[in-house]
Formats: C-alpha cells, structure tokens, sequence
C-alpha cells in the first residue's frame, strides 16, 4: 500500500503513525511467531 504526504496530513500524522505502529508489532509478531517461538513437541 502507498500513500501520499497530503493522504498522512489529511488523516493525521498522529492516526497515520499510530496504524504504522500497530502494522510493526503484527509483522514482528508473525516473524517470531514463524522463526523464534518453540513449538511443542507431540
């Protein structure tokens, strides 16, 4: 997804980064979740 300077100013440069965070932590999550978490062995 792309987005413009006058698309961030419209929404809010608070809102905007808010969402960019919230978009980090799930992609930071599913990379732990697929490289680093242990699965339990059956």
């Amino acid at each position: 997804d792309y987005i413009t300077i006058d698309e961030i100013f419209e929404m809010g440069l608070h809102e905007y980064l808010d969402g960019l965070q919230s978009r980090m932590n799930e992609v930071g999550a599913k990379i732990f979740e697929t490289f680093f978490a242990l699965q339990p062995v059956a």
